[in-house]
């Protein structure tokens, strides 16, 4: 384990990575059970963006704007070839029409993989914001893309509005905590204050409760009132930016703590790893694999099967993955 890493974002990834796998279980789940769902979908996606964006602040900074396609080609090889190769066993197993206008509208306006083909666009804006926009700019940009998912609470592009702004928002935390100068591997930490971590522990808890009252209480509002979707997305805020924050000023402590316990920080770091293998074979299970789970096999089997398959699965495609992305390196 590398001293410069910062051990948050592989917990904060693999705790995406549960919230999205057990949100998508909804239908194998009897009525008494469905509430943990709740922990996923909304907080789940938007917990992976925003790690995603805090993870790529130093690699944009110090790239040129001439280095893009490098820079690009270096994130997309490891999403692209999977995405192409379950767009395309969805589309013969009939997710979508067999014409071959199913096959080009999955990339212009895709209802499934949506979460995956949304971060491989969120790449690239991200990328030229860095570079091209002012660091003063990025919260008015953030604003924006707000107003853009409360204006579409029913539509499609609400999911990428608010995906891209979590994603912004952790670059921006990034670029704000950072102190040293230099590459990714010369940069510092802040170092942890009682105060702030007494602070983010009080506004983590707090946005939870409220995100957990707006659920349980008023679902339906979410999606028809201005003002209690706007609650809404700040209780997600309040509740999934603390952790990032309180685990990056933590980091020593983390560090020491897993230099002690490698296994678990190698699970840790493999969970996180299969967010997306995760994501996919689940919405490829969700048809007929899934149905047939969820209607022949009773609870809680049909839900033990399902994550052997899911995770099974994706960890299968990660090790084909890894195999695709060492092919492609060394070809470069």
């Amino acid at each position: 384990m590398k001293q410069n890493k910062i051990y948050i974002i592989d917990i904060l990834k693999a705790a995406a990575t549960i919230m999205i796998f057990h949100y998508h279980c909804n239908s194998l789940l009897p009525g008494e059970w469905k509430w943990i769902t709740v922990f996923g979908d909304t907080l789940g996606n938007n917990l992976f963006f925003l790690i995603s964006g805090f993870s790529l602040f130093p690699s944009v900074r110090s790239a040129d704007l001439k280095d893009f396609p490098g820079w690009y080609l270096k994130r997309i090889k490891r999403i692209l070839p999977l995405l192409l190769l379950f767009y395309l066993l969805s589309y013969l197993t009939g997710f979508y029409s067999l014409e071959p206008s199913g096959l080009f509208t999955v990339f212009i306006y895709p209802s499934l993989y949506w979460f995956v083909t949304g971060i491989l666009f969120f790449y690239i804006i991200l990328f030229f914001l860095g570079k091209l926009l002012p660091a003063k700019l990025l919260p008015l940009f953030f604003l924006l893309l707000l107003f853009l998912w409360l204006i579409n609470p029913l539509k499609m592009e609400s999911y990428y509005y608010i995906g891209f702004a979590f994603m912004l928002i952790g670059f921006m935390i990034r670029g704000i905590i950072k102190t040293g100068p230099g590459e990714a591997d010369e940069e510092r930490l802040p170092e942890p204050d009682g105060r702030i971590t007494i602070l983010c522990v009080i506004l983590s808890l707090a946005g939870l409760g409220l995100f957990l009252l707006l659920k349980f209480r008023i679902p339906s509002a979410i999606n028809e009132t201005g003002v209690i979707r706007l609650l809404f997305v700040i209780s997600i805020i309040l509740s999934l930016i603390p952790p990032l924050i309180l685990g990056a000023a933590h980091n020593e402590s983390l560090n020491s703590f897993f230099t002690s316990k490698p296994k678990l920080y190698s699970f840790l770091h493999l969970t996180g790893n299969l967010a997306l293998p995760v994501y996919m074979i689940q919405c490829f299970n969700a048809g007929m694999p899934g149905y047939l789970i969820g209607q022949r096999i009773v609870f809680p089997l049909s839900f033990a099967l399902n994550f052997i398959i899911i995770f099974g699965g994706a960890l299968i495609l990660e090790n084909l993955r890894l195999l695709i992305e060492s092919r492609i390196s060394l070809k470069e």
